[in-house]
């Protein structure tokens, strides 16, 4: 899925050469001199994937007991997505966590929500920031109906004792080697929610603890289908809706190979690094994003994309260290 072959290799660091230069000197510095090199290369990638047959859409694989060496092996060394079935389903998140429990337990904690939605990313003035509440409100909203939906929340982080429900040796042994900054993030979607697609550094094992919830995803090798406004973030968004795509807008996704899965409690997702994904709950969903920095896996997946997350300004890339597990923090700064 999303082959090198797709798109030739010398178009693709032609293309990835110009995105650099754009973000060090400017869209219309560069353009200045490389504007017809810019738009051969896009009539050249344009024509090879006209040559595709079409999309390909397939499932993502669904394995059990898969061991850290197999998992290494297959998956994460390779950069290929991959559902670990039922391999969180006797964790006591699992089995405990509800929206209930969360606001009886936790209510109290501050929430910043964010504007992150895929109606929101096709918006070139959306505005990043909603509002600032709490967990038990948010819960209580979402239990009347409302579409809130907290994402990125570092709740594991202000409060540790929470990690404890998760089996923590066995998320550790399944980083690989060489690995760095381990974070959790938690992600309380109403149903119906989403969130627009995009796409970023970490390794990102999703363990699904309460409801459903369904990805799109697809390889960075499509990124210059993607073309992710230059904004100088840590982290890329597209204007594309992978569930419904304008192909006016964006006619070459209708080549564009991606996987498709639908997860449930108990079940842990892997999302290689710089992966793009799209993400929508079909019911009430609780889940939490176990991300790790690990840099041969990263590396492998787009070296330009690393570069361009450490060289990133907006904010800066220390900032956004700084932050820690606080993603909406780094979102609500970026102009």
């Amino acid at each position: 899925m999303g082959r090198d072959a797709d798109i030739r290799t010398s178009d693709r660091m032609l293309h990835n050469t110009l995105w650099l230069l754009d973000h060090c000197l400017g869209r219309r510095n560069v353009d200045r001199v490389l504007a017809t090199m810019r738009t051969r290369v896009r009539e050249r990638i344009a024509a090879s994937l006209a040559s595709k047959p079409g999309a390909e859409i397939r499932p993502v694989d669904r394995r059990r007991d898969l061991s850290p060496e197999e998992f290494c092996r297959e998956y994460l060394d390779k950069g290929i997505p991959v559902v670990l079935e039922g391999a969180a389903s006797e964790w006591s998140a699992t089995r405990k966590w509800t929206p209930e429990w969360l606001a009886a337990n936790y209510g109290g904690t501050p929430v910043r929500l964010i504007n992150i939605s895929v109606e929101d990313v096709a918006s070139t003035e959306h505005r990043h920031e909603g509002e600032v509440t709490t967990l038990g409100k948010t819960i209580e909203d979402m239990l009347a109906g409302s579409r809130a939906y907290p994402r990125f929340l570092p709740l594991l982080h202000e409060h540790p004792e929470l990690t404890r429900d998760f089996d923590l040796d066995w998320l550790a042994s399944m980083r690989g080697r060489f690995h760095s900054r381990t974070l959790y993030q938690m992600f309380l979607g109403s149903a119906g929610t989403n969130t627009g697609l995009h796409s970023a550094m970490a390794n990102n094992l999703f363990v699904q603890t309460h409801g459903r919830k369904r990805w799109l995803l697809f390889s960075p090798v499509y990124n210059p289908v993607f073309d992710p406004p230059l904004e100088r973030s840590s982290y890329f968004l597209s204007r594309v809706d992978a569930e419904a795509p304008d192909l006016e807008a964006f006619p070459l996704f209708r080549y564009v190979d991606g996987y498709e899965t639908e997860i449930e409690a108990g079940d842990i997702l892997y999302n290689p690094p710089f992966y793009w994904h799209q993400v929508t709950n079909p019911t009430l969903s609780i889940g939490v994003g176990y991300r790790w920095l690990g840099w041969p896996s990263i590396a492998r997946s787009s070296l330009t994309q690393t570069l361009l997350t450490l060289l990133a300004t907006n904010p800066p890339v220390w900032k956004v260290t700084g932050n820690k597990a606080d993603f909406t923090k780094t979102y609500v700064s970026a102009k």
